[in-house]
């Protein structure tokens, strides 16, 4: 019996071993989905043909994504091989990334080529980064800021992650570097979707919304406005000079700097959103962000200029799908929108937010002009005149601005509970300022070149402006509707100048 239940222990450790081989086969990128997918060159769009050629023509312009995955590792330590296998196995399913940016012919046409999963150089593309010590947020701003500023290798597929085992705090961190060629705003978060695991239950799909049609004459003159504004947006005066506009917009200095504010709560934001006849959460957002830069201009006892944010307008339609052949795309185009820091109250504020919002809504201009840039690179054989004319337009305005919904439920990495999120830009412009929900929380990031100064002199003033907007409005005891506080205001200023002539 002894030596039968020996031999039963000994075969029970050879199928343990078995077991663990055949999963360790498992996770391997090798044998992953992507392993197997046939292999195929695709042209790509005309944004991400422009996008890939203004970073490789200077690394200062590649256009990048940053996201930062924080992780609550409940102190049992982070298993680098468990995160580094489901990202890659994750993320290889999508063609884009296992393939390279080329460009062929006269007119510099860009396909994505893709290589073989054995040609992939991984330890580029997964890195541990700050393992020694405990980094904390000062050691993390400078590690992105010097990843951001290296751009990535066009030889390889435009995208890296970078794992920090463990922060000062005893959370972990995952950095992902995604350039805005493999895909835009919206194709990135659904990427960020297919990497990340929801706890089972929880309804990760947005609810639906109904659509409303406002008046004919309304829709008309949008749609005529829109035309203009779509064919002169090339032609866009650029913002006037202030502390955060660059010096040379059209070479940026190579430094960054980030930082990120404190969090909002998000059901006191849609109590805001639910005390305004016909608001929404993006309105609220800019609201808050309004006041905040007018606060900072204040601080700084800089006269209040006419300001625009350059913002990306998705082209996907309602129902539109943020991948195509199981891959992420760019389907956008870019408009300005002014940011109104001249205003008489904040219901004014809403009043003109709410205009334009609408408007845009309405408007063909992101389309029209989308059909123009196609016009002009037709018309104009040098690539190079064309990435400038691209920048000049993109330059215009002060800032990018960009509102990213991310999963409003608690969501896990490699079975790693998520405990925040954050996303950053390098573009262009001077800054990028980056709006994020995430589990019934609103934050906002800033992420600037150096030489504009420190993005923290913007983000302390987040929670006050927001607690000016909560107070003011939850103040009225009914539903305010915009157009008739106007219009009583405007009839208390009449009396009240009608009594002062008397």
């Amino acid at each position: 019996l002894q030596s039968e239940l020996t031999s039963v222990k000994n075969e029970l450790s050879e199928l343990k071993m078995e077991v663990a081989q055949l999963r360790k086969e498992a996770s391997s990128p090798f044998n992953s989905p992507a392993a197997s997918m046939p292999l195929r060159k695709r042209r790509t769009s005309l944004m991400t043909q422009l996008l890939g050629m203004s970073g490789k023509e200077n690394p200062n312009n590649d256009i990048i994504v940053c996201g930062l995955i924080y992780i609550d590792t409940k102190g049992v330590g982070l298993d680098l091989n468990r995160v580094k296998n489901t990202l890659l196995n994750r993320l290889l399913v999508m063609p884009r990334f296992r393939s390279r940016l080329v460009y062929k012919g006269y007119t510099n046409k860009a396909y994505f080529d893709p290589i073989a999963l054995q040609d992939m150089d991984f330890s580029y593309h997964i890195q541990v980064a700050l393992n020694h010590g405990n980094p904390n947020n000062e050691d993390v701003s400078n590690y992105v800021s010097e990843m951001l500023g290296s751009g990535l290798d066009f030889d390889k597929p435009l995208w890296k992650m970078s794992i920090i085992p463990q922060l000062d705090d005893g959370r972990a961190l995952v950095i992902s570097f995604i350039s805005h060629t493999i895909a835009d705003g919206v194709s990135q978060v659904e990427v960020l979707r297919r990497v990340l695991d929801y706890v089972e239950g929880q309804n990760s799909k947005p609810p639906k919304k109904r659509r409303k049609f406002p008046p004919l004459k309304k829709r008309f003159g949008a749609f005529v406005g829109g035309v203009a504004d779509g064919i002169l947006l090339p032609f866009s005066r650029p913002d006037p000079k202030t502390s955060l506009r660059l010096k040379n917009p059209l070479n940026p200095s190579a430094g960054m700097r980030f930082a990120t504010s404190s969090k909002l709560d998000l059901n006191m934001c849609k109590d805001i959103k639910n005390k305004i006849y016909g608001a929404t959460l993006n309105e609220v957002f800019v609201m808050i962000l309004s006041i905040a830069v007018r606060r900072y201009f204040e601080a700084r006892q800089e006269k209040l200029p006419k300001i625009n944010a350059m913002i990306p307008f998705s082209l996907r339609g309602r129902n539109g799908s943020p991948f195509k052949n199981g891959d992420p795309h760019n389907d956008f185009a870019l408009l300005r929108f002014p940011i109104f820091l001249q205003y008489d109250d904040v219901i004014d504020l809403y009043s003109k937010i709410k205009a334009r919002s609408d408007y845009l809504k309405l408007s063909p201009a992101p389309y029209v002009s989308l059909a123009s840039l196609r016009a002009l690179v037709a018309l104009v054989p040098s690539q190079r005149i064309i990435n400038r004319m691209a920048k000049r337009v993109a330059s215009t305005a002060t800032f990018t601005l960009s509102n990213v919904a991310g999963p409003q439920e608690k969501v896990t990495l490699a079975g790693y509970e998520v405990d925040d999120l954050a996303f950053q830009l390098i573009a262009p412009l001077g800054i990028y300022i980056g709006i994020l929900t995430y589990a019934g929380e609103v934050s906002m990031s800033v992420n600037m070149r150096s030489e504009l100064g420190d993005p923290s002199e913007i983000l302390k003033h987040w929670d006050g402006s927001f607690q000016e907007v909560y107070d003011t409005i939850m103040a009225f005891d009914d539903l305010i509707d915009p157009e008739i506080h106007k219009s009583r205001k405007a009839s208390k200023k009449a009396v009240s100048d009608t009594k002062s002539t008397l």
